[in-house]
C-alpha cells in the first residue's frame, strides 16, 4: 500500500516571496493540521486526520518507521514542514527520503498539469480538487500580526477549522487517484 499525504499550515510569512524551507523554518509557521489516507488500491481509501494535541496515531508511526512508502503532491512542501515542525514540534518519525513519491513530479514527466486540481481533471479522477475549500485555506494560511510575535487567525473559527480538515482530506483522495493513475519514475 501507499500513505498520502497533505499538510495544512499557518503562518506570518509569505510562501511565495520566501520560499518553502524559509516559510517551514520561520518562527510563526504551524501547522492547523495533517490528513494521511492510506490506500492498496484506487478508490480505496482510509484517512486518519490529526491535529496539534492529538495523539500521533500508533499505526502511522509504524508504517513511517518500516519504511513505508508516503506520496504528496509537491512533496517538497510535505517535507520542509515535516522536517522543520512536525518530527521537533510533535514528535513525528523522521522521514527517509526514499520513502517519498511526488505526484506532481510524475505529471511534470507526463507532461501533465503540475496543479492538482489540473492534473486531476485531466485524468478524470473521481475526486476533485476542491475549489471552495482551498479559497479558505487561502484566507486562514495567513497570520495577522496583533504584537511583537504575536500573532492571529481571525479566519480559524471552528466550522472553518473543520472545513479545512474536510479540503484536506478531499485533497489525498485527489492526489491518490492521480497517483494510482500516473505512471512510476
Amino acid at each position: 500500500g501507499v500513505l498520502g499525504v497533505d499538510v495544512e499550515t499557518k503562518s506570518a510569512a509569505d510562501l511565495k516571496r520566501v520560499g518553502q524551507w524559509a516559510y517551514a523554518e520561520d518562527e510563526s509557521t504551524d501547522v492547523y493540521c495533517v490528513v494521511f489516507g492510506y490506500a492498496e488500491r484506487p478508490g480505496r481509501y482510509s484517512y486518519t486526520e490529526w491535529e496539534p494535541g492529538d495523539e500521533l496515531p500508533p499505526g502511522l508511526v509504524a508504517y513511517i518507521r518500516a519504511g513505508g512508502k508516503v506520496v504528496a503532491h509537491n512533496a517538497s512542501f510535505e517535507v520542509s514542514i515535516w522536517d522543520s515542525i512536525l518530527v521537533p514540534r510533535y514528535g513525528f518519525p523522521k522521514l527517509d527520503r526514499d520513502q517519498g513519491d511526488d505526484t506532481q513530479v510524475r505529471a511534470r514527466a507526463m507532461n501533465l498539469p503540475m496543479s492538482l486540481a489540473g492534473c486531476a481533471k485531466v485524468l478524470g479522477c473521481p475526486i476533485q480538487k476542491d475549489e471552495e475549500g482551498h479559497a479558505l485555506m487561502l484566507k486562514m494560511c495567513k497570520l495577522v500580526a496583533v504584537g511583537e510575535g504575536v500573532w492571529d487567525t481571525p479566519h480559524a473559527t471552528r466550522q472553518n477549522r473543520a472545513r479545512l480538515v474536510d479540503y484536506c482530506r478531499d485533497d489525498v483522495g485527489a492526489m491518490l487517484d492521480v497517483f494510482f493513475k500516473l505512471r512510476p519514475l
